[in-house]
């Protein structure tokens, strides 16, 4: 590693350090531009010291060692402009892997912020500062131990050192650096939720591989979290035809087409709910990631009563469920069954009721049914239906009902309809008792 010397001087000077030699140290981070400091230019700056002092680059190497000096009493600093040998793709590759340790084990991590000025409005200027729009700073960020605001990419291999792996560097590859920085990832940390990805390109295609393609396809994963348990991980194996794991599986009925479907199970949630992605089997024993820009709830947070409410026993005729809350709609649609039922926390598949929050609000559901309705006229025939119903204000009494059609409404299916509806489906509200 090498390491500049902060003591007073025209040109600074370097040295070279090796594993428990390694002195204590300052480090910047910082925005590169055109007329940066290469080694080659720093190590001759002696003889020509007017070229560097030209070289806007200069300026920063200068002030960091200032700041080191004066304020930390450090003797030392890294640049990363002057202190890896770019010209060797050996060396440069030695130290994009070792980044992350480097700036995590400085004593202090200076930024340079080169579009932020002396009395800026920092509420509105800073965010808009190039340091945050650059991949590489995400590590200089979050490694240091301290990090110390001054006046200011490849995006898989900034992010080695956060994830602790190592790749070998193949400059030009495009995003392909991101896919193998995924398998290097699931190959040292068995967590399920590098799989929670969520694709938001419109249109989306249906299938995809089971890796991003971006960090952008896990902006919507801030609030994951691994869930509690003994062995909340699983295991994988890289192999030519994808990765293999022991994960779990469930068979579900998709609330989009009605067709039953496989979710593999992360072992993660966000905030109350545990979610899994779609898959598709494509081949023998081989799966691909379906809609992948959604993910499915599993499980709802649950809470199991110690003590039965005090409402209990129920009023003679009510439902034993429904009697012991606020108010609840039961809508009955005879042959169509209820595929997905919003929100889930209110929704009771048993005796496919909805509860009510409390008795001020205002309740809301809302859900997909779907069956296959006879036509009356024609005997044999039968047509599927599937069909979009919300309900508004139902526990401040007769509810407002909104009802669409999923399907292209043909002839056959719009008279259907229009003659099954007056008793096709019937609401009953449970008032508070």
């Amino acid at each position: 590693m090498r390491l500049l010397e902060t003591s007073q001087g025209e040109i600074p000077l370097m040295q070279g350090f090796v594993g428990s030699t390694i002195p204590r140290y300052a480090i910047l981070s910082h925005t590169w531009k055109d007329d940066e400091v290469t080694l080659q230019q720093l190590l001759a700056g002696s003889a020509e010291p007017s070229l560097l002092r030209t070289k806007a680059g200069f300026h920063k190497i200068q002030k960091t060692c200032e700041l080191a000096r004066e304020e930390r009493k450090l003797e030392y600093v890294w640049v990363d402009t002057c202190c890896i040998d770019k010209t060797s793709s050996a060396e440069l590759a030695e130290a994009i892997n070792s980044m992350f340790s480097w700036y995590r084990n400085a004593e202090v991590c200076y930024v340079f912020l080169d579009n932020l000025e002396p009395g800026d409005d920092l509420k509105t200027k800073l965010p808009n500062c190039r340091w945050f729009t650059r991949a590489w700073t995400l590590q200089e960020l979050i490694a240091p131990r301290e990090v110390v605001r001054a006046v200011d990419v490849d995006m898989a291999y900034c992010l080695l050192g956060i994830f602790d792996v190592h790749l070998s560097l193949i400059y030009g590859e495009g995003m392909k650096a991101f896919a193998r920085l995924q398998l290097a990832i699931v190959q040292t940390t068995p967590d399920l939720s590098i799989f929670a990805w969520t694709d938001d390109q419109v249109p989306c295609p249906p299938f995809a591989g089971v890796l991003a393609k971006s960090p952008r396809n896990f902006a919507s994963c801030g609030n994951i979290e691994l869930a509690r348990g003994d062995s909340p991980y699983a295991s994988f194996a890289v192999t030519t035809r994808g990765i293999q794991s022991d994960a779990s599986m469930l068979r579900i009925l998709d609330h989009l087409s009605g067709q039953p479907g496989v979710v593999l199970t992360t072992l993660c949630h966000d905030e109350d709910e545990m979610i899994g992605i779609y898959v598709r089997k494509i081949g023998g024993g081989l799966y691909a990631r379906y809609k992948p820009n959604y993910r499915r709830s599993l499980v709802e947070k649950l809470t199991l009563a110690t003590t039965l409410p005090v409402r209990f026993p129920f009023h003679a005729g009510f439902d034993p469920v429904v009697g012991n809350r606020f108010s609840a709609l039961r809508v009955n649609w005879g042959q169509l069954v209820v595929q997905e039922a919003m929100p889930r926390s209110h929704w009771d598949f048993e005796p496919e009721v909805f509860f009510g929050c409390h008795a001020i609000s205002k309740g809301w559901c809302a859900y997909i049914a779907q069956g296959c309705m006879p036509v009356s006229n024609a005997p044999g025939v039968r047509v599927n239906l599937r069909l979009f119903l919300a309900c508004f204000e139902w526990n401040m009494g007769l509810p407002v009902v909104v009802l669409a059609s999923l399907d292209y409404l043909d002839l056959v299916r719009s008279m259907l309809l229009q003659s099954h509806l007056d008793h096709l489906w019937a609401c009953e509200v449970f008032p508070e008792n």
